[in-house]
């Protein structure tokens, strides 16, 4: 007996296997795809606190121990050398430091740059410049706890800083990125 065709049987089996493949290419490909955003997060908020940091350091080398703010706290004020009397040197003319204005490394409470955020994003503030350090900083410390987000305190002769950011993805995982460095300044 001769057949032109196939069966109800047999394309709703070709069928299924076929639906089921393609679930397989779906699942994978989902997966694929979200695992490529966590890393994508996890590299932008590494790369956030490595930039934040060589800021931090930067200004925190200039500085003197003497001229921190008392630590440990999310904040640290502190001046660094500047020429103040135009000889084109930090020193005066009996060759002691001269101190600029005081610089501030915290979180934007006051939103002193008016561009929304506030507490997740840590800013540096010198003069009347405010530049950004880094976005997406952790909540503050709440009672009891030790600091999240940005810390900084005394250690080994200098200033140990944390920062800690984190992001959302799409289907809200939260990929956080952290990083710590001590700073010795330079300057007596």
């Amino acid at each position: 007996m001769r057949r032109n065709g196939f069966t109800l049987i047999e394309i709703l089996t070709a069928v299924a296997l076929l639906t089921a493949a393609l679930g397989m290419i779906w699942a994978v490909w989902l997966g694929a795809n979200e695992t490529a955003e966590v890393l994508g997060k996890k590299a932008n908020g590494t790369d956030a606190t490595v930039h934040a940091l060589a800021m931090i350091t930067r200004e925190l080398r200039a500085t003197s121990p003497s001229q921190l703010s008392d630590l440990p706290g999310e904040a640290v004020r502190y001046r660094v050398p500047e020429d103040r009397d135009g000889n084109a040197l930090p020193v005066d003319g009996q060759g002691a430091i001269e101190w600029g204005p005081v610089h501030r490394i915290g979180r934007d409470y006051d939103d002193r740059n008016n561009d929304g955020f506030t507490e997740s994003q840590l800013v540096l503030e010198r003069d009347e410049v405010v530049e950004v350090l880094a976005n997406g900083l952790l909540p503050p410390a709440k009672d009891g706890e030790s600091g999240r987000g940005i810390w900084f305190e005394e250690q080994d002769g200098g200033v140990l800083v944390t920062i800690e950011v984190a992001s959302t993805t799409r289907r809200k995982l939260t990929v956080a990125a952290r990083a710590v460095q001590l700073v010795v300044p330079r300057n007596p």
